[in-house]
C-alpha cells in the first residue's frame, strides 16, 4: 500500500498573514488583556464593540484567506491559529476559566469568527472545536519569536511559564516526525514479501521505533522533573476544549497525541475502557491526513501481531507504552490535585466531593487503561516468554530515564484525603520503573497491603463510627510496625540484588530506596494526624472564600 508521508509538525509564519486580518490580530491581543483584568460580563461589552464591525469585514475576510492552502509557506497554519485564538477567547470569556462558563455545552458564535474557521478547518478536517493540532499551530514554535499569540501575555511569569508548555509540545511534536515515518518503513517491510530474512528485518524496524519513540516520551517527563513548567498555567491550555464536545479527562491518556495513538494503533493495543474509547473517537478531533495515517497503521496492525508479536522487541515496545502511561498518570493526578488545577482548586476552596471525584475519575480511568496495557504484555509473555534479560534492562532503562535521576516523592499532597492514598499512588509509579523481579513485585504487593489496611482506619468528618474507627486504629498499631520493618530490610536485599545483577546502579536504587522508606513511614504514621485533623468541626462559612470575579495575576 503506497502511501505518503504528511508534513510534520505543521509549520505557523505568522508574518504571512494577509494584511485584511489585522483587525483580528488587534483584537487578539486586546482580548488577551480583558480576560485577564475584566469580568465576563465586561467581556461581553467590549466584543460587541468589535464584533459588529468585524461582520462588516467578513465579505474582504474570506476572501483573503481563500487563497491559503495547508502544508504550503505556513500562511494557512497562522491564520487557522489566529481564528482558533479568537473564538477561544470568545468562549472564555475569562482566564482561568470560571466553572460557570465551563458547565456552558454550547454557544452560538458570531459569523465573524464561525465563517473564516469553518472554512479554515473544513480544508483539513478539523472540527469545529479545540484540539490539540489547533493548539500545536497556535504556539508552533515557543524557541522563537515565532510563537506569536499567547493566550496570556501579561506578566512574565505567565509568559515564561507558557513558552516552557508550549516549547515541551512543540518539542514533543518535532521529535514525533521521525518516530512516525519510521512507523511507515515499518509497514512497508510487513507488505515486502521479497525481504531476505523478513523477521530479522522487522526486529530492527521495531528496535528502532523504540528508540524514537523513547526519544518522543522523554520530552514529557525531562520538562517535568525540571519543573520548566507551573501547574498554575498549565490549566489554560488543558481548559481550552471545554465544551466543544471533547473530554478533558479522556484526553488525559494521550488520545489525540500523535505518537501516543499510533503506537496503539499498530501494536493493537486495544481494550474497552474508557480511555481507549476516547483514544478511537478523537481521531475525529484530527485533521483528515493524521486520520489517513492512522488508518494506514491499522490495516498493517493485523499482519504485525499475527506474524511478529514473538518478537522481544515487539513486547518491550508494548512494555514501552505501558511505562509511559504510568509516568503519564503520575503527573497528570499531580496536575490536577495542585492548588491552581482545575480540581484541586475546588478541593482548596469549596472541601466539597467534586474536586475529589475529578481526580478519582481520572485515576479510575487512567488506571483501566493501563491494565489493559498491561494484560496485554502478559499475554505476550505467556505466549512467547519474556524477553531476554539484559533486552528487559536497556529497554526499561532507554524508555524511561527518570531512573536515574529519580527524586524523593513529596507525600503531603493536598489532593489526597489521607497520606497513605499519597503513598499508595507514588509507589505504584516507582515499583513500575523497575524490570520485573519477582522480590521487587512481591514488595510492591506487601506495600499496597499494608497501606489498604491503614487506610481503612481514616474517618470522614461526618463518619458517624468516628470513635470505633479510632479504636480500631490503635488496637492495630502493634502489629503494623514489625511488618514495616520487614519490609524495609526486604526492599534492601532486593534493590541490592538489582545492582549486583545489572539491572539497576547504585545511585538510582539508593534514591528509590529512599522513596520506599519515606512512603512507607507516612503510610504507618498518619492515621492519628489524620483522625485528629477530621474530628475537628469545619465552619465552611468562615473560611471559604468567594470566588473573585477579577483575577490580576497569581501568587
Amino acid at each position: 500500500m503506497a502511501y505518503q508521508f504528511m508534513k510534520w509538525p505543521p509549520a505557523s509564519r505568522f508574518d504571512l498573514l494577509p494584511t485584511a486580518l489585522q483587525p483580528y490580530i488587534d483584537l487578539a491581543d486586546e482580548a488577551t488583556t480583558w480576560l485577564n483584568f475584566y469580568s465576563p460580563a465586561e467581556v461581553d461589552e467590549r466584543y460587541e464593540q468589535h464584533i459588529h464591525k468585524l461582520n462588516d469585514l467578513l465579505d474582504s475576510t474570506m476572501e483573503a484567506i481563500s487563497c491559503l492552502e495547508p502544508d504550503s509557506d505556513g500562511a494557512f497554519e497562522a491564520t487557522l491559529a489566529l481564528f482558533t485564538v479568537s473564538v477561544h477567547q470568545y468562549r472564555w470569556k475569562h482566564v482561568p476559566v470560571l466553572q460557570e462558563i465551563r458547565d456552558i455545552k454550547s454557544m452560538a458564535v458570531p459569523p465573524c469568527f464561525k465563517n473564516p474557521l469553518l472554512h479554515l478547518t473544513g480544508k483539513v478536517g478539523l472540527p469545529f472545536a479545540g484540539s490539540v493540532y489547533a493548539l500545536v499551530i497556535c504556539n508552533y514554535d515557543a524557541a522563537s519569536d515565532g510563537s506569536r499569540f499567547m493566550f496570556n501575555g501579561i506578566l512574565p511569569g505567565v509568559m515564561q511559564t507558557e513558552k516552557g508548555w508550549t516549547k515541551m509540545l512543540w518539542t514533543f511534536e518535532r521529535k514525533s516526525a521521525p518516530f512516525l515515518e519510521q512507523l511507515v518503513e515499518l509497514c512497508r517491510a510487513l507488505d515486502d514479501d521479497s525481504l531476505p530474512e523478513k523477521e530479522k528485518v522487522i526486529a530492527k524496524h521495531l528496535a528502532m521505533t523504540k528508540r524514537l519513540a523513547a526519544s518522543v516520551f522523554r520530552t514529557l517527563h525531562e520538562f517535568d522533573s525540571k519543573k520548566i513548567i507551573s501547574s498554575k498555567y498549565f490549566a489554560l491550555y488543558i481548559e481550552g476544549p471545554h465544551g466543544w464536545g471533547i473530554d478533558g479527562i479522556g484526553g488525559a491518556s494521550g488520545a489525540q497525541m500523535l505518537p501516543v495513538t499510533s503506537l496503539d494503533a499498530i501494536l493493537s493495543i486495544k481494550g474497552e475502557s474508557m480511555m481507549y474509547r476516547e483514544t478511537i473517537r478523537s481521531r475525529s478531533a484530527m485533521t483528515t491526513k493524521m486520520r489517513d495515517y492512522l488508518s494506514f497503521l491499522d490495516t498493517h496492525a493485523p499482519k504485525l501481531r499475527e506474524h511478529y508479536a514473538h518478537l522481544p522487541e515487539f513486547v518491550e515496545l508494548v512494555r514501552m507504552v505501558y511505562n509511559f502511561r504510568l509516568g503519564h498518570r503520575k503527573i497528570g493526578i499531580r496536575y490536577l490535585a495542585s492548588s491552581e488545577g482545575t480540581a484541586g482548586g475546588k478541593i482548596q476552596l469549596t472541601e466539597t466531593r467534586d474536586g475529589h471525584e475529578m481526580v478519582d475519575k481520572f485515576e479510575r480511568e487512567m488506571g483501566a487503561r493501563i491494565k489493559e496495557n498491561h494484560d496485554y504484555v502478559d499475554q505476550l509473555i505467556e505466549l512467547y516468554g519474556p524477553p531476554p534479560e539484559d533486552m528487559n534492562r536497556l529497554g526499561r532503562n532507554a524508555s524511561m530515564p527518570v531512573l536515574s535521576s529519580l527524586e524523593p516523592p513529596e507525600v503531603g499532597h493536598r489532593r489526597f484525603r489521607h497520606t497513605s492514598d499519597v503513598a499508595l499512588n507514588l509507589i505504584g509509579g516507582v515499583m513500575s520503573l523497575i524490570p520485573s523481579v519477582s522480590s521487587i513485585s512481591e514488595m510492591g504487593r506487601s506495600l499496597s497491603s499494608l497501606i489498604r489496611s491503614r487506610s481503612s482506619t481514616v474517618i470522614s468528618p461526618d463518619d458517624i463510627s468516628a470513635h470505633e474507627s479510632i479504636s480500631e486504629s490503635d488496637s492495630e498499631q502493634e502489629e503494623v510496625v514489625p511488618k514495616q520493618n520487614d519490609l524495609v530490610e526486604n526492599a534492601r536485599r532486593a534493590f541490592s540484588s538489582l545492582v549486583v545483577g545489572g539491572n539497576l546502579d547504585s545511585a538510582a536504587a539508593q534514591k528509590l530506596m529512599q522513596s520506599y522508606e519515606a512512603l512507607l513511614q507516612a503510610a504507618t504514621n498518619h492515621t492519628s494526624a489524620t483522625i485528629s485533623k477530621n474530628m475537628q468541626k469545619i465552619d465552611k462559612t468562615e473560611r471559604v472564600p468567594d470566588i473573585p470575579t477579577i483575577v490580576l495575576g497569581y501568587t
